[in-house]
């Protein structure tokens, strides 16, 4: 159990250091001149509409980068229990969730976003859970 428990905290950990690592070498190549202003929605309109596309492409690869990363941590840490990969993957979804309603991100990155996330949930899933 306490195997499982700390395989969990760890996908999670692990996932969220791939998200921020795969985001901020993107921004060191697709750099932003603008500044991110959370509490003024059309600053925050206007920054993301500044992102060039590579940049915008490069967050929806970490999100599911981060999501597989974190699922695959928790399978291999808690003996391939099959809920210890669900929930890296979950908390992804729901954060990134979050944060598609606190920006207005363009519809294309949400759909490929989210629909990514679940893709690379389900594919730790098959490849590092146990059967049964």
């Amino acid at each position: 159990m306490l195997r499982s428990v700390l395989g969990v905290i760890i996908g999670i950990i692990s996932g969220f250091v791939v998200i921020y690592a795969v985001e901020h070498v993107g921004q060191l190549i697709w750099p932003v001149a603008t500044e991110l202003d959370l509490k003024d929605k059309a600053a925050a309109a206007a920054f993301l509409a500044a992102m060039p596309i590579g940049g915008l492409v490069t967050v929806v690869v970490a999100w599911i980068l981060g999501a597989y990363t974190g699922s695959m941590v928790a399978l291999l840490m808690s003996d391939r229990r099959r809920i210890a990969g669900i929930i890296p993957a979950a908390l992804i979804f729901a954060a990134t969730v979050l944060v598609l309603f606190m920006l207005p991100h363009p519809l294309w990155m949400a759909v490929a976003g989210l629909g990514g996330i679940i893709a690379a949930g389900w594919l730790a899933d098959r490849l590092f859970a146990r059967a049964g």
